[in-house]
């Protein structure tokens, strides 16, 4: 894990983390104007994240996002980002493999490094 990927990761699980995640990938990646496309690359940098530290089929989620998207309510990109997010934000910060909490936490707590 990079020290984007843990940012990527602590956007997550702070508030607000759409707007962070979109603000992460403006500073690292080459932006577009369009931004379902920018979500489509935080997608796929959020499943490999999600591949790399749980047992999770990215492939799995894409069938629930598929039927959700054909029901309507919100658009696939819109789904399958939310359902990114709260899978990272509702796993432990253990189960990330080389991730580095913040100096803050750190010093507060002797957390060990992954």
């Amino acid at each position: 894990m990079d020290k984007v990927d843990i940012l990527f990761v602590r956007a997550c699980k702070g508030s607000n983390s759409e707007s962070r995640l979109l603000k992460l990938h403006k500073r690292f990646y080459i932006p577009t104007r369009n931004i379902e496309e920018n979500k489509r690359v935080i997608i796929a940098q959020l499943g490999d994240i999600i591949q790399n530290s749980n047992p999770y089929t990215v492939s799995e989620s894409f069938q629930i996002a598929k039927e959700a998207a054909e029901v309507g309510t919100e658009s696939f990109t819109d789904f399958m980002l939310k359902k990114y997010v709260s899978r990272i934000y509702n796993t432990k910060v253990s189960q990330f493999k080389g991730f580095i909490p913040p100096l803050y936490f750190r010093k507060k707590v002797n957390v060990p490094t992954c």
